[in-house]
């Protein structure tokens, strides 16, 4: 998990607009009718395979990948928003990673 400094430099990098974007448009609701307070479930009626195809848009929109045990945790827009805070800081740490890998060789 990352900690609350750098989620918070995170989270000022992601583009939450984008979130909220790919949660509408998968959802087929406004843009404006959302929150980081609504709840996927019982607000938008989403269902696991509903989830499982706004994880696949994220993953897509933003080059990650979200596991499945992240995913079920997600109950509201918000906790939607914080994984792919955790998504987008793995992808980062992964890609120095291999950077300095590549460099070592």
């Amino acid at each position: 998990m990352v900690d609350s400094k750098s989620a918070s430099a995170i989270h000022d990098t992601l583009d939450t607009d984008t979130v909220y974007a790919v949660i509408a448009r998968c959802f087929g609701v406004a843009r404006k009718q959302l929150t980081a307070k609504t709840l996927l479930f019982e607000d938008l009626r989403v269902d696991s395979i509903d989830l499982l195809a706004l994880a696949l848009d994220l993953e897509e929109e933003f080059d990650v990948v979200i596991a499945d045990v992240v995913l079920y945790r997600m109950r509201t827009i918000g906790d939607a928003i914080g994984c792919m805070v955790d998504a987008c800081e793995l992808r980062r740490i992964e890609r120095e990673v291999a950077s300095i890998s590549a460099h070592r060789k």
